[in-house]
């Protein structure tokens, strides 16, 4: 085992934590409630669950919505999810920490999100919702996003409303959802049709229908996943009531740079889709403009982001006065929350693919990390992507370190 392979495995082992002097008023906020994670299977959904418990150790319970998939229960899915190697730090730290989640068998496309009686009633004590549930592909028959991305939303909203000690939801939706815009700020966008009249159509159409109107129902937005988005935005707006709430929209989310571990990433959606087709010679060119700017951010960039969102929601409503209420603008009542990079520190797709080139076959050194970090203008863009090609190269394309000085020297046969 090389050098290299040494500190990348010390870096997936270190289990401490940086010492803080200053105290987090963040943490106490989280202490004792319970919260509920739609989506808690996917990969942001799972560094969410992961982020919570490691930092914010008094939480009483989160609650998981899994349903059956490709041949495995529900259960077993639960299970599974729990042995990455991105619990391994929370593992080591709260040996017991399974005990605090509760797993319950639902399904986004199902009317009550497929929850029975006996569940509602069990999530009748929650006092957070993170919901982070969607279907991602891009060309997702317009059903199924609907279904899940607006319906469920929905659902939520309205069963978050019966809440006795309701606290906070969180929204995650996309910083592309108004990309009918010009410039997108942190702002309500009312540029689709009534969210409700679209869950009409699922009534009204059958799929074979649905698929032929498609085309004519998007108009100007790129396809079904930001679409569906866009019209979740609109039902949080129609449905949101007097509830402390507020949307989260991340720019293109890809690999981990520093929690809990350094380059973690399980999908090839975006960027990484890009970086790994191009390190395994699949991938030979990349139509885009090379000086627009690459939107990217990474994951637990994002989760320190969404975390924050809902101590500082909560802190706004609480900062309205009465005689305010009545007056107030969309924004102020819900409040948005844009988590992207260009704005503080960009990278065009030139740099990026340059900076994956430079260093697609060298191993990075462990940083600093924050409690909290979702500071985007800290990063340096150079490290970060040293972590992403090692994320690559080990979790998704489960290559070992040892065999990087033989590949280096492979590769430059070809240059």
């Amino acid at each position: 085992m090389s050098l290299r392979s040494n500190e990348y495995i010390k870096d997936i082992t270190d289990f401490t934590e940086p010492t803080k002097n200053e105290k987090s008023e963040i943490i106490p906020f989280f202490a004792h409630t319970n919260i509920l994670i739609t989506g808690g299977t996917g990969f942001l959904g799972s560094l969410l669950i992961e982020k919570l418990l490691r930092s914010c150790p008094d939480i009483a319970k989160i609650y998981v919505i899994i349903r059956s998939k490709k041949g495995k229960t529900a259960l077993e899915r639960f299970h599974k999810i729990f042995e990455e190697v991105i619990y391994d730090k929370l593992r080591y730290k709260q040996i017991n920490f399974l005990e605090k989640i509760v797993m319950l068998e639902g399904d986004a496309t199902k009317d009550d999100y497929g929850l029975s009686s006996e569940d509602k009633n069990v999530l009748m004590n929650v006092n957070i919702i993170f919901h982070m549930a969607a279907t991602v592909r891009f060309e997702e028959k317009l059903s199924t996003a609907i279904n899940i991305n607006v319906k469920s939303t929905k659902f939520l909203l309205k069963f978050a409303q019966k809440l006795p000690n309701f606290k906070v939801f969180v929204h995650i939706s996309t910083a592309f959802a108004p990309c009918t815009e010009n410039i997108i700020e942190e702002k309500h966008y009312k540029n689709t049709i009534d969210a409700d009249k679209a869950l009409e159509l699922l009534n009204i159409f059958d799929d074979k229908k649905l698929e032929q109107i498609t085309p004519i129902l998007l108009d100007k937005w790129p396809n079904t996943y930001i679409y569906s988005k866009a019209l979740g935005e609109n039902m949080i707006l129609k449905y949101s009531g007097n509830l402390p709430i507020c949307i989260v929209r991340p720019s293109i989310i890809t690999s981990t740079f520093n929690e809990p571990i350094c380059g973690w990433i399980n999908n090839v959606y975006g960027v990484t889709g890009v970086i790994t087709g191009s390190a395994l010679g699949l991938l030979h060119t990349l139509p885009c403009k090379s000086e627009n700017v690459a939107e990217i951010i990474p994951a637990d960039y994002v989760i320190s982001n969404i975390i924050c969102s809902a101590w500082d929601t909560v802190n706004r409503k609480l900062a309205i006065k009465s005689d305010q209420v009545l007056n107030l603008s969309d924004e102020e009542r819900i409040p948005i929350y844009n988590c992207v990079s260009s704005c503080q520190n960009r990278i065009t797709w030139g740099e990026m693919m340059k900076i994956s080139e430079i260093y697609g076959l060298e191993i990075p050194s462990v940083k600093y990390r924050e409690i909290f970090c979702f500071n985007i203008e800290m990063l340096d863009w150079n490290e970060y992507f040293y972590q992403e090609l090692r994320g690559i190269r080990y979790y998704l394309l489960n290559d070992s370190m040892d065999t990087i000085d033989a590949a280096r020297r492979k590769f430059q046969k070809y240059i």
